[in-house]
């Protein structure tokens, strides 16, 4: 019997047909590119941050984090274009953002020692304890849930771009929506909260792929989705402790 996933992202590759047992997607793939990906990500952005840390100049800065930023949003862009080159862009987009993360995380540890390292432990406990929920079946991931994490998701990118918008001509919004204020706390706790929702339609779609039986191919497409939802939050989370600290020291 096949399996059918209500998951919008595997919606349209569900008339495939099964392939060769051997050639069938798989958990256990799945993971392995995963941390593939996770550790490039991890490894550049490790190397940058170091660099950055030696030769701190803010020229250099200036010109080097809106680059890679841009470069791995073509990269990733890409990636969800030509799927079967995921492999490669998917590869060059965790390099390139791992130098976006590097930098960021090397900024704010100058200022706030321990909220890099607080970011990655929460990610990571975070990620593991949603696995784990997940594939135990304590969380299931329906059309409803679905359909509600995609209404979150949307209304909070809206209220992002118009809060930004709002924040370039008015000081005082930006130092609410962007300082250390509770608004801003609250904002971004609930940005790591849907993070953390999204990394369940991510594991959603790992488990139509794998269940659907459909080529190996698509575990670089899962991994790749799974790792810009991780980079997201550890951001996030970056972003949440920065603001904590910043607080407890005034």
């Amino acid at each position: 019997m096949r399996y059918r996933s209500s998951n919008y992202v595997i919606g349209g590759l569900e008339k495939q047909e099964f392939v060769a047992t051997g050639d069938r997607a798989s958990y256990k793939g799945v993971g392995l590119k995963t941390l593939y990906m996770a550790i490039v990500t991890l490894a550049s952005a490790i190397v940058f941050a170091i660099l950055l840390l030696n030769n701190a100049t803010t020229d250099f800065v200036y010109w080097v984090l809106p680059l890679s930023a841009i470069l791995a949003f073509v990269c990733a862009m890409l990636a969800i274009i030509m799927p079967r080159l995921v492999p490669m862009f998917g590869s060059m987009y965790c390099v390139l953002q791992g130098v976006v993360v590097g930098a960021v995380s090397a900024l704010i540890e100058a200022y706030f020692p321990g909220a890099a390292m607080m970011a990655l432990l929460s990610t990571m406990g975070v990620f593991g304890v949603l696995v784990v929920l997940y594939s135990s079946g304590i969380i299931k991931v329906g059309i409803k849930m679905q359909t509600f994490i995609l209404g979150f998701l949307i209304s909070f990118l809206v209220f992002s771009i118009v809060t930004t918008l709002v924040a370039m001509f008015n000081q005082a919004a930006r130092e609410t929506l962007f300082g250390d204020s509770i608004f801003a706390l609250i904002i971004s706790g609930i940005a790591v909260l849907l993070a953390s929702m999204v990394i369940l339609l991510d594991l959603s779609r790992v488990d139509a792929i794998v269940k659907q039986g459909l080529h190996k191919d698509y575990e670089w497409t899962a991994a790749f989705g799974l790792i810009v939802t991780l980079i997201w939050l550890y951001m996030e989370f970056l972003r949440f402790f920065m603001i904590v600290y910043s607080r407890s020291s005034k």
